[in-house]
Order: C-alpha cells, then structure tokens, then sequence
C-alpha cells in the first residue's frame, strides 16, 4: 500500500507525514519513504509498483502532485494537511523572504491539489490548526483512515514521539554531511557557491539531482524536520499591501478560517 502525503507547504505537512510514518512502523506494518520532487517520480516508478501491490505500507511526502498513472488506485492512499492562508503566507514570508506574488502561487499550487482531493475517498484531509492542537485526534483519524487498528497506549507513544522529534531538531541543527562541510569551507573563504546551478549544468538524472540538494541541506533525514519548522509564528511580518492581496484573493473560499 502507497501513503502519499501532499500537504500544502509551510502547514504540517512534515507534522502530518512524521504521525503517518510513526503509526505504520509503530504496528509494524511499513516503513517512511522520505520526501520526493514530482520530477524524481518517474525513476522510481517500479518500487512504486511493488509498493503499491505489497502488503505494507510506504509512506512518501510531496509537495506537488504525483503522476500515478498505471498503479493500481486501490492500494493508495493520500493524506493532506492545510491552514489558513495567511498563515502559510506570514511563514513562508518569514522564512524564504518571498514576494507576496510567488506566496500566491505556493498557495494556490496547494490548494489545486486540495480541490483534486476533496471528493477523493481515498484521501484524508486534515487541518493545520485543529491536527497541532490534538495530535492523538490527529493519529486516531490517520489510522482509521489507513486501516491499522492501534491501541491508545499507541496513539500517545506516537504522538509523543513526534513532539521529541520536532523539539530535538529546533535544538540542533541536523544532517551534517560531506558535501555540506564543503560547502560550509567555502564559503568561509568567501568563495561563493551556488550549488543549484552547478548541479543543473551537470545534467544529472533528477533522482541524484535531487538526493545531492538534500545532502546540502541542514535536516534530520529521518523525520524530514529542520530547525526552523513551522510552529506558532508570533510575529506578523505581512505588510497591510500585501495582506490585502491575500485576503481578495483566498477570502471568499470555504478553507479560509480566519475571522479577523
């Protein structure tokens, strides 16, 4: 079975992901998969199969939607994970800098798959709020939703165990590998290095492409958390123009919340 977790960016999708993994390898019935670019897909469309028509359950995370044309649509099943748009536009602007245009266009990629879901019964949907607040509801209705009966000493274990996670990786920072100690030299020499467009102008296949940018990157490569995941952003770094924006734009839809 395939465990497709597409979660809108900066809204729990690695909270919602991290509870999926912790269920089915707490019941001793799969495994976590990690994270996968839409691009890196078609490369491993074979394990897919065979994940697919096994009987454990393969949890994988995207952010964007995944051709799964010719797999057996029986044996997936999505989990996605959603908040108010204004928060994921304050964190998002908070951490990448972001012009308010590109935080639309994360946005509305997130919700075109949202729309895709949302008659799907194959697809549980949760949202942000609501799954931080009470992580045991959160578990309770992502095994439900999978099928896996757990216990309620289960439930807390795992809801536990993903608290430690997020606390453990705010702390430290994570995954410090060879080629990010290079990159790290180099850059304390004021040699800049822009890793991107050097492993773009090498043509590699998207599935290395892909796995050497997440080499670079500071995150634990088990539970995907880096060490400034989303959480509670106090600060409102929205400037009024570009709330405004926002609120024209996503005020209207029956998946805004926010009352203020």
């Amino acid at each position: 079975m395939l465990v497709v977790c597409l979660g809108m960016t900066r809204s729990g999708s690695t909270l919602q992901y991290n509870l999926a993994a912790e269920i089915v390898e707490s019941t001793d019935r799969g495994r976590r998969e990690g994270f996968f670019e839409e691009e890196e897909i078609g490369a491993i469309r074979p394990k897919l199969l065979r994940w697919c028509n096994g009987e454990d359950f393969h949890v994988l995370k995207s952010h964007k939607w995944i051709p799964l044309d010719g797999l057996p649509a029986n044996r997936v099943r999505f989990l996605f994970v959603h908040r108010d748009p204004l928060d994921v536009a304050n964190s998002a602007k908070k951490k990448w800098n972001h012009t308010v245009e590109k935080i639309i266009a994360l946005i509305d990629l997130g919700f075109e798959i949202l729309q895709r879901l949302e008659n799907d019964e194959r697809a549980l949907i949760q949202y942000y709020d609501e799954l931080s607040a009470d992580k045991e509801a959160g578990v309770t209705a992502i095994s439900n939703h999978l099928g896996i009966a757990v216990t309620d000493e289960i439930v807390a274990q795992v809801s536990a165990r993903t608290d430690r996670q997020r606390t453990s990786v705010a702390m430290q920072k994570t995954n410090a590998s060879l080629l990010k100690s290079l990159l790290n030299w180099a850059r304390g020499r004021g040699i800049t290095v822009k890793l991107g467009a050097m492993l773009r102008a090498l043509r590699l296949p998207p599935e290395l492409y892909y796995r050497l940018r997440r080499l670079s990157a500071e995150y634990d490569s088990r539970s995907l958390y880096h060490a400034d995941h989303i959480a509670v952003d106090k600060d409102f770094v929205l400037s009024d123009e570009e709330t405004a924006k926002l609120k024209k734009r996503y005020s209207h839809l029956k998946w805004y919340r926010r009352t203020t």
